[in-house]
């Protein structure tokens, strides 16, 4: 049987930004060896863009995307497909022709020399860490302005101060553990 000839691939990967903000060059090593798998010839892989997901996938808000231009053998798409879904750290990827990239385009994704791609990488790690602790601090920030201490909202707490504490302070005076068990299951259902 003859071999496939190897065609031009887009791959767009996204990854979680946690893990792309943790371990930048670990989530670039492995998109490069779920490629090599494939026997994959890559020309490209930047870091493209980072945003906010339409909705939650794996419990992840927010994404890193990369994009690889790749040459690969027909028959290798679906095993590098297969392995990307069965990855960790890849939460989606979609794998395209290239002939859609004319060749103008294919040398100015190609110009960049291996020292600017590596400096280019290492600006958007240290990129990723910044919008790491950016967006940690971000979180701190917005639970402070909704009012969140200590996973019960202020409202929340109100309405069990004012509402609910009175109509149970008779049950409490015969059986003060009642008082405890009854706001311990409110605050369990007012929080779901």
């Amino acid at each position: 049987m003859s071999e496939s000839p190897t065609r031009l691939y887009e791959g767009l990967f996204l990854v979680s930004q946690a893990a792309a903000g943790s371990d930048y060059a670990g989530v670039v090593d492995h998109i490069k060896e779920v490629l090599a798998r494939a026997e994959a010839t890559v020309h490209v892989l930047t870091k493209w863009d980072e945003r906010r997901l339409a909705y939650d996938i794996k419990a992840d808000k927010r994404g890193t995307y990369f994009l690889a231009l790749f040459n690969a053998r027909s028959t290798q798409i679906a095993n590098l497909e297969r392995d990307c879904n069965l990855s960790e750290t890849i939460i989606r990827a979609l794998i395209l022709r290239g002939d859609h990239i004319g060749e103008v385009e294919f040398e100015e994704f190609k110009k960049a020399t291996p020292a600017e791609q590596a400096a280019t990488l290492q600006e958007a790690e240290e990129t990723a860490a910044a919008d790491a602790t950016e967006a940690d601090a971000n979180s701190e920030e917005a639970r402070a302005r909704r009012g969140v201490a200590g996973g019960v909202r202020q409202g929340q707490l109100g309405f069990i101060n004012f509402i609910v504490l009175p109509l149970f302070k008779n049950i409490a005076e015969v059986v003060p553990e009642v008082l405890s068990i009854r706001v311990a299951a409110l605050q369990f259902f007012l929080l779901r």
